[in-house]
């Protein structure tokens, strides 16, 4: 099996960007006006070292990380240009798995240990097998010093108590660590750390560009010394415009003869940062000065100037493309790993498990009390009629609200998984529904047992296991539903407050409030998009088709009163059910094919999101562009 470190001596990478420019459109007085976050960054991140991206508060730092790694929103109102590089080669889309990305946020699965989280990372990105990831897994669990909580949840705030801020951070960095990067890129890695944990860090990307040979980037934000001595090379910049690049000791000498030296005793990146904070008229001074040092002689032989390789071109780089063909992954291998996934977060799930299983147990218990032993005169139509209405709302309800609480938590993590092109959108949905099956046969199961005989419904096995049937069906549509709405909703409270206002009108034509004849001609149509209607039909018709007479036969009840239905075919046809045309299976074959379209739609609308998470890099375009409208070669800056 080989890793990316297998090929460290050949593919010790020059990261090189030249003249990025990101424009967005924003609102203005007299309209639409273009405002510029990065003005003609040029520079390169030199292999094998570590390079700090510094600066206050709107200086263009992410935008800067996030544009070089292709995460940057490119449309009509949102344009990059440039171009970036990987040593001779332009830095092509395919190529972006050579790169990895650690966000400012720690977004991890709340509901994974450290080692789950590292094994899952590995597998995922290299196909390597479990004994593999075992003994990579625990190397990198020394290496980030996470051997003693390894074991523990990384925890969800508020909910599930896990591992230190400290902890989780590393481990973040860790799943994109242990693929073995060639590249490495890190969003103000020390953000909410204390000193200790933060220069902790700071050494272990030291270790990594030194000792494993790789290139690494990194925001950071007025560092404490001795985090800001971890740091090799510095690119400092301000209002979107680059004011020094270079490495770190040749800082003191350049400011000093730019006229902003750094104080005796004074922590040097305290300094900087109230340099990069001066009037907005003394930096456009600062910045100018910078271009100007750049041509100079001095400038010429500091490396981190931008060094646009000479002979750049389009063909890519063979090295590159054979290393991602040994680290692709089968379709069988992410399915697997996602479903695993998926069943661990799905079992640790409180609200999921054991909060749907204590909710159907009381429903089922109340209403197998509340109407126990039915009768067949016209009050025990009326009861099973409501029942069964009732059965249908708990089953649907329960899957749908439970589903939508299933997602949101995972949001961003997929997002960030998607941004990273690590597995298919849709193969993760089918891990999903694949992860609720159990949870969808047995909840409804025991809910079914508990409630059929004490209502005494028809006595049969085929009648049983036909309401069996269309319960467990209507269960797995209610959480088809639910899943849908998570995933098409952003936030879980924009589903649960819009999720009743489609189910309430399929609700209604149910059956129960108004009769078939009363919605023709204007809400007929919702008949055929009703599945609660399906799932009450199909009860209704098995029930009723097989209760034999009512009030025995008679028109006269015992109590010497009439009666209004003297055969289950009476109610049926009162309801406006035809059990020759409307017959059980065929509902439950209905519903199956309602719960297939909104499980195409659940997973189209994840992939849709996937997509739109992951933008792709606008490099090679840059460079077609760049070349078609001259013709003289490039030449080295």
């Amino acid at each position: 099996m080989s890793s990316f470190a297998d090929h460290v001596a050949l593919e010790e990478i020059d990261l090189t960007w030249d003249q990025l420019r990101y424009t967005v459109k924003v609102k203005g007085d007299n309209g639409p006006v273009d405002k510029v976050l990065l003005k003609g960054v040029s520079g390169t991140a030199r292999r094998c070292r570590t390079l700090a991206v510094m600066g206050p508060s709107g200086a263009g730092k992410s935008t800067f990380l996030n544009g070089i790694s292709g995460r940057l929103a490119i449309d009509a109102d949102h344009r990059m240009d440039g171009t970036a590089y990987l040593n001779d080669a332009v830095f092509l889309t395919r190529y972006k798995p050579l790169m990895s990305y650690v966000a400012q946020d720690d977004i991890v699965m709340g509901k994974d240990t450290p080692r789950e989280a590292l094994t899952f990372s590995y597998r995922m990105r290299s196909a390597a097998s479990a004994e593999e990831a075992e003994a990579k897994v625990k190397e990198t669990l020394e290496l980030l010093s996470l051997t003693k909580c390894a074991d523990t949840f990384l925890g969800i705030p508020g909910l599930l108590k896990g591992v230190s801020g400290g902890e989780k951070k590393r481990t973040n960095i860790g799943s994109e660590l242990i693929n073995n990067p060639l590249i490495l890129l890190l969003d103000e890695p020390t953000t909410g750390l204390d000193s200790v944990n933060a220069l902790r860090v700071g050494l272990l990307l030291k270790e990594l560009a030194h000792t494993e040979r790789r290139t690494v980037l990194c925001t950071i934000h007025t560092p404490s010394s001795e985090l800001f001595d971890t740091f090799d090379d510095l690119l400092l910049l301000a209002k979107g415009r680059v004011i020094y690049h270079g490495a770190r000791e040749d800082a003191l000498k350049y400011f000093r003869h730019a006229g902003h030296p750094v104080p005796h005793l004074c922590n040097p990146s305290e300094h900087y940062m109230q340099v990069l904070q001066l009037p907005e008229e003394t930096l456009e001074n600062l910045a100018n000065v910078w271009l100007d040092y750049c041509k100079t002689e001095e400038g010429s032989k500091n490396l981190s100037v931008n060094q646009t390789p000479a002979n750049a071109h389009l063909n890519g780089d063979a090295h590159f493309d054979r290393l991602l063909k040994d680290n692709s992954v089968s379709c069988l291998t992410e399915f697997s790993l996602l479903t695993a996934r998926s069943w661990r977060v799905t079992m640790r799930d409180p609200a999921g498990t054991v909060g749907k299983f204590v909710q159907a147990l009381f429903f089922a218990v109340l209403l197998a009390l509340f109407f126990a032993n039915m009768d067949k005169d016209d009050q025990g139509v009326q009861d099973r009629s409501g029942v069964l209405f009732m059965e249908v709302i708990n089953l649907t309800f329960l899957n749908v609200m439970t589903a939508i609480t299933v997602f949101p938590p995972e949001r961003a993590v997929f997002l960030q998984e998607q941004a990273n092109a690590t597995y298919n959108a849709y193969l993760y949905y089918v891990s999903k529904v694949v992860a609720e099956i159990p949870l969808c046969l047995v909840i409804p199961t025991i809910y079914s047992i508990i409630t059929y005989w004490s209502w005494g419904l028809v006595n049969t096995a085929v009648a049983y296991f036909n309401h069996l049937a269309i319960v467990l069906a209507v269960s797995y549509m209610g959480n088809s539903f639910g899943m849908f709405a998570a995933t098409l909703f952003p936030r879980p409270e924009i589903a649960f407050t819009l999720t009743p206002l489609f189910l309430m009108p399929q609700m209604i034509v149910a059956g129960l409030f108004a009769n078939t004849d009363r919605l023709e001609p204007y809400w007929v149509w919702l008949n055929y998009i009703s599945f609660p209607r399906y799932a009450y039909k199909a009860m209704m018709v098995n029930e009723f088709s097989n209760i034999g007479p009512l009030c025995g036969g008679n028109t006269n009840s015992t109590a010497g009163g009439s009666c209004r239905y003297t055969t289950g075919a009476e109610v049926l046809k009162y309801n406006g059910f035809d059990k020759e045309t409307d017959t059980v299976w065929f509902c439950i074959v209905l519903l199956l094919i309602i719960n297939f379209v909104f499980r195409v739609l659940g997973a189209t609308a994840l992939y849709v999101q996937g997509r739109m998470a992951r933008s792709e890099l606008v490099f090679e375009n840059n460079f077609r562009r760049s070349t078609g409208k001259a013709s003289d070669a490039i030449e080295m800056h």
